[in-house]
């Protein structure tokens, strides 16, 4: 059943027919969508900010919930940045890339550099990993248990850890251009939580929360979105077909009815169309998956692959996995013996 899913749908995105209307859907571009989430993002940041300087149990706890929406926009919408996908210009999609990357403090690597590996995943249907955890754990057995612990209670310190270490060889072992860029993010990143913690305490416990909630959202997106194979930033170059991606591919949007929830991640959970055509911009993506589950249905297919399963279940399966998931290199096997999927 799974390897037929996948051909029936790469017949549907090659259908004669279909082909132009789906290429229409793909490269329509409005400019307002993109530029309002952008104003929200500022818009939400602030208001966080504000209301995290008052320090009431409710303040607080809608601070940490509109920064943490600032975040997870500016994460997603740095994603079409990379794909050309929210401007004309290369040169502004990486300007607004860079900045969005900041808010998430992700401004020690450059956002080329992102934009490269994330194209590596793309053309060769790839997922890259940097981080060894195995033999961390054999090298740092009771700090990993720390860790280990702390992911536990769903504090991700791996993240960090990881994090951590990239910025430790950004600095010590990159470039000249790249140590400076990564001391100069260190200094920065530095003084605004000197600055929050001189106004208020509270607003750099905010902002942390705020965080903490961005890393699962994208952990918890990702984790399902592709069975792809493994590989290290250096490893030899892989070559898989279209149909292999769609195969290993998923879509797993926060809901199918009550679609209005989508914007939560900006879309992002339509993901096969995405891979199908990756620059279509975020705005756009439901309508392109409807016109494909549309031509699908001509050949039998009446509902998509992921419909079986409900959120909750990708709930459960998150919450259950979420310390094994971050240790493994594996990515799993979304179908069960008979092709079905799981």
């Amino acid at each position: 059943m799974s390897l037929l899913y996948a051909e029936h749908y790469l017949r549907a995105i090659k259908d004669v027919n279909a082909k132009n209307l789906l290429i229409s859907i793909a490269k329509e571009r409005r400019l307002l969508p993109s530029v309002m989430v952008l104003g929200a993002i500022v818009i939400l940041t602030a208001s966080g900010i504000f209301l995290a300087c008052i320090e009431q149990i409710v303040a607080v706890l809608g601070a940490v919930l509109l920064i943490a929406l600032a975040k997870i926009w500016s994460w997603y919408l740095s994603h079409d940045c990379a794909h050309n996908a929210v401007f004309k210009s290369k040169k502004s999609n990486s300007i607004v890339g860079e900045c969005l990357s900041f808010l998430n403090g992700l401004s020690f690597f450059s956002f080329d550099a992102y934009r490269k590996d994330h194209v590596r995943h793309h053309a060769e249907k790839i997922d890259i990993g940097g981080f060894d955890s195995v033999s961390f754990s054999i090298a740092y057995p009771r700090l990993f248990r720390v860790i280990a612990f702390a992911e536990h209670i769903y504090i991700p310190a791996f993240y960090y850890l990881i994090k951590i270490i990239n910025i430790y060889h950004v600095i010590f072992s990159g470039s000249r251009r790249e140590a400076t860029r990564g001391v100069g993010s260190l200094c920065i990143y530095a003084v605004a939580y000197v600055t929050f913690a001189r106004s208020s305490l509270m607003l750099v416990l905010v902002w942390q929360a705020s965080s903490f909630i961005r890393i699962h959202v994208v952990r918890f997106v990702d984790c399902f979105q592709h069975s792809f194979q493994q590989v290290y930033v250096d490893g030899e170059k892989l070559t898989h077909g279209k149909l292999y991606e769609i195969q290993n591919t998923f879509s797993v949007p926060v809901a199918r009815k009550f679609t209005f929830l989508n914007l939560i991640i900006l879309n992002f959970g339509y993901h096969t169309a995405h891979h199908c055509f990756p620059t279509c911009p975020w705005y756009m993506l439901p309508k392109l998956e409807s016109a494909i589950i549309e031509q699908l249905r001509l050949y039998g297919v009446s509902d998509a692959r992921e419909e079986s399963i409900t959120f909750f279940n990708f709930l459960d399966a998150y919450h259950r996995g979420r310390l094994s998931r971050v240790v493994s290199t594996d990515e799993g096997q979304p179908y069960d013996a008979d092709g079905k999927f799981s």
